[in-house]
């Protein structure tokens, strides 16, 4: 059945409301995929920044799947990594052993024919009344997390606790096999562990689900209220990475939650009117889209607003997280502002043209120090003229200028199926190759080539296009790193190249 299939929209609203990821990533386009920016983007606590362009948006570093330390580049697994590992195969044990009569495998203290949840925490379709649903969501994920949520505290919360609680939870095993049983048809094996993963939040009993009535056991078990089906969607994601954000999101919104009241505890950007826009976004965007429409609405904009916006990936980021660098916030805003103010003198194609323009020239003020790039006060005519004039330039090749190589080319393979180059360009014809396949001006970058003050690197998974990287040769600074259309790189693509730059290109300095 397709994800389509689940939505609240397409569930008779009459009845009683019930309650390989590495390759993926890699060869997956990120303008593509646009909600995969939500935790892809975000950087552990810790690490060190990358040398790079600063209008990147480094996101509150709440709940990153962070095996690629381990998986990517070779290196040690930190405490954060090996407490989710041990997460991950508590999960897995609990659901994924082989029958409720075998104790092959079964390695914690729980009777299988103990007392239910519902017997210790009466299940009548109501919320836990003793705190908010905020609160106790933001106490389970310091729980889960063993930390606090916005990284200021550090504590560990022994995994034998968390553990103990989930299971207490969960209670008689026979809830586990009835998840089992009803996820089974879905086609999503991460789908019993989240709703396992979440069983302090069960407002009703596995065991009072109607198996052959219209209300699927998720909704049964955790949902009161509709949720959009963006946030439904999470719940049947394939890949192994849960985005827990948009999970807690669906739970809060299911039980009667506010964004605004959980902001200030999880460190989400949610304006008074949010919730009410977002809970209208259409159906079948992206969690991010769907904040980007409330956000748009919030602003005065239309759907022709947001459909412009979402179409030019380097605008498609998840305004409800704090930005590490304010100012690319204030250009979002700004961008999405004067859009809505000259909707009517612009068509799509103009608008295409003026927000690939404005994304280039701020990357490039950010990159040269200079003040900030904005179109607030600009003028319709101007801005489209001087769009026109950098799509020329774009589309210019600088076939008659070459220079040599420095040494960087390199092939990691950590995976079968999976080869990770980098690539210098050494021809104004390959900065125009790779300009035109990613959509940026690179090919302008050539004289600068030419005269050994830049070099280009472009990072491929198996020769498909991910990111150009500018190093400046006679230092081995990374000086910016983009994706297509001027994107900002994902966390994943951050760790690599710095590897790259720390084990080849510094190496040679």
């Amino acid at each position: 059945m397709n994800d389509k299939d689940f939505s609240k929209q397409n569930r008779s609203k009459q009845r009683t409301r019930g309650q390989s990821w590495l390759s993926n990533r890699f060869l997956r386009q990120r303008y593509d995929d646009p909600e995969a920016e939500a935790e892809t983007r975000l950087a552990r606590s810790g690490q060190t920044a990358i040398e790079v362009d600063h209008c990147w948006n480094p996101f509150n570093p709440l709940f990153v799947d962070s095996r690629l330390d381990e998986f990517l580049l070779g290196i040690e697994a930190d405490s954060d990594d090996i407490r989710r590992h041990h997460l991950n195969e508590f999960l897995a044990e609990l659901v994924d052993r082989p029958t409720l009569g075998s104790q092959h495998g079964w390695k914690f203290a729980v009777a299988d024919s103990g007392p239910s949840a519902a017997a210790d925490h009466p299940l009548d379709g109501q919320p836990p009344a003793d705190r908010r649903i905020e609160e106790g969501l933001a106490a389970f994920l310091q729980d889960l997390l063993g930390k606090g949520l916005d990284w200021s505290d550090q504590w560990d919360v022994p995994l034998d606790d968390f553990r103990a609680r989930v299971l207490g939870a969960i209670g008689d095993l026979q809830n586990v096999e009835i998840i089992k049983r009803a996820t089974e048809p879905f086609d999503s094996p991460q789908l019993a562990k989240r709703i396992c993963l979440f069983s302090p939040f069960w407002i009703r009993s596995p065991q009072t689900w109607d198996e052959n009535g219209e209300t699927p056991l998720l909704d049964h078990v955790l949902f009161r209220y509709d949720i959009p089906g963006a946030l439904y969607a999470e719940w049947l994601r394939k890949p192994d990475a849960d985005r827990l954000k948009w999970l807690c999101w669906s739970i809060l919104l299911a039980q009667g939650g506010s964004l605004k009241r959980a902001a200030d505890l999880f460190d989400w950007r949610i304006s008074r009117k949010f919730q009410g826009h977002f809970l209208a976004a259409p159906s079948g965007i992206s969690p991010i889209e769907a904040c980007i429409f409330a956000e748009v609405c919030r602003l005065g904009g239309t759907d022709v607003d947001f459909q412009r916006i979402v179409a030019q990936p380097a605008f498609v980021i998840d305004p409800t997280q704090p930005a590490g660098d304010e100012s690319h916030s204030i250009f979002w805003q700004e961008t999405a502002l004067w859009l809505i103010a000259h909707r009517d003198e612009l068509s799509d194609d103009e608008s295409g043209l003026v927000l690939t323009w404005a994304m280039h020239k701020y990357t490039e003020a950010r990159r040269d120090g200079t003040q900030a790039f904005s179109l607030k006060g600009r003028s319709v005519r101007r801005s489209i003229e001087h769009s026109v004039e950098y799509r020329r330039l774009v589309e210019l090749p600088w076939s008659d200028l070459q220079w040599n190589k420095h040494g960087w080319d390199r092939e990691l393979q950590k995976e079968p199926g999976i080869l990770l180059s980098f690539v210098e360009l050494t021809s104004g014809e390959e900065l125009f190759d790779e300009g035109q396949a990613m959509n940026h001006c690179v090919s302008s970058y050539a004289a600068r080539c030419a005269a050994g003050r830049s070099a280009i690197v472009s990072m491929r998974a198996n020769d498909v296009r991910l990111v150009t990287i500018e190093v400046e040769p006679a230092t081995g600074r990374l000086v910016q790193a983009r994706g297509k259309f001027n994107r900002e790189i994902d966390s994943e693509e951050r760790q690599a190249i710095r590897h790259w730059a720390d084990t080849v290109v510094r190496q040679q300095q």
